[in-house]
């Protein structure tokens, strides 16, 4: 589906700006290029793809068509135990706080995700002083996953 359509479907009116780019990555340096260091940047054959609007909440709202894939993909990456201690090293250095809102329509999948990315937030001592929090809120008697 593409995103004008996909934006229609979910929202109900059609975009008021559509854009599409290639994906890249960046083989050596980051945020040097800026500071007039060596980059190598390379397309990828993946695009990515958005659909805009305004609205007069003062809200963002993101949509995804491709969440169940995301979803997937980092279950997986965070169950490899060649990339698992990696990943979870990179992001203890930024991930302090979760809030999981209407946890009852959270899918085992994310469960897994959440479970992989905070099981050890109270175990030892964290390379920064700082009181990590977990929250989930949610209504048992709402759940799909019941």
């Amino acid at each position: 589906m593409n995103p004008i359509d996909g934006f229609t479907n979910t929202f109900g009116s059609p975009p008021t700006i559509a854009a599409s780019a290639p994906g890249r990555v960046n083989l050596i340096g980051e945020h040097t290029d800026y500071n007039g260091g060596a980059v190598l940047p390379a397309a990828l054959q993946r695009r990515i793809q958005v659909a805009l609007a305004r609205q007069d909440a003062p809200t963002i709202t993101i949509k995804s068509t491709r969440f169940d894939d995301l979803i997937e993909r980092t279950a997986d990456l965070l169950s490899r135990s060649d990339a698992r201690a990696w990943v979870l090293y990179k992001l203890d250095l930024g991930i302090d706080h979760v809030l999981l809102d209407e946890a009852q329509d959270t899918s085992p999948k994310q469960w897994q995700i959440i479970t992989a990315l905070v099981e050890e937030f109270f175990v030892g001592q964290s390379a920064r002083l700082i009181n990590r929090t977990v929250f989930a809120v949610g209504d048992e008697k709402q759940s799909i996953y019941s």
